[in-house]
């Protein structure tokens, strides 16, 4: 199908769902699509060469991708965390552990408050 013009190849995305049972979703150059449960393709339009650091003011860590809520006037940021990395920031990491009390404690760990304003479980583990 690469060897198609452009034009011609997108004539063939609608089908390519309902021809492919196991397909979740195809990319091209300019477009991204899924499948959706009925076999349909849904397609928009998807810039492959954006980077994920919000504006260069990425405040994640450990390789985490940072989403803006609005490109132009952004108000809240979030982190999407890389393998074994969690936190609001992605500052945390699971490499190491093996189950233990510190593991299971650290997701209720809030980060930027005081001790006096962590939640109950953590005061009462030290």
């Amino acid at each position: 199908m690469n060897s198609y013009t452009y034009l011609h190849r997108i004539k063939y995305y609608p089908h390519l769902c309902r021809q492919n049972k196991e397909l979740m979703c195809f990319y091209d150059e300019t477009y991204m699509c899924i499948c959706d449960h009925n076999r349909f393709s849904n397609c928009f339009i998807f810039n492959h060469s954006i980077t994920y650091d919000c504006q260069g003011q990425n405040y994640c860590e450990n390789n985490g991708k940072c989403f803006q809520d609005n490109p132009k006037c952004p108000v809240q940021a979030l982190c999407i965390c890389a393998d074994c990395y969690y936190g609001l920031k992605c500052q945390f990491t699971t490499q190491g552990f093996v189950l233990s009390l510190d593991y299971i404690l650290s997701y209720h760990i809030k980060p930027n408050r005081s001790f006096s304003h962590q939640p109950a479980i953590i005061k009462i583990s030290i």
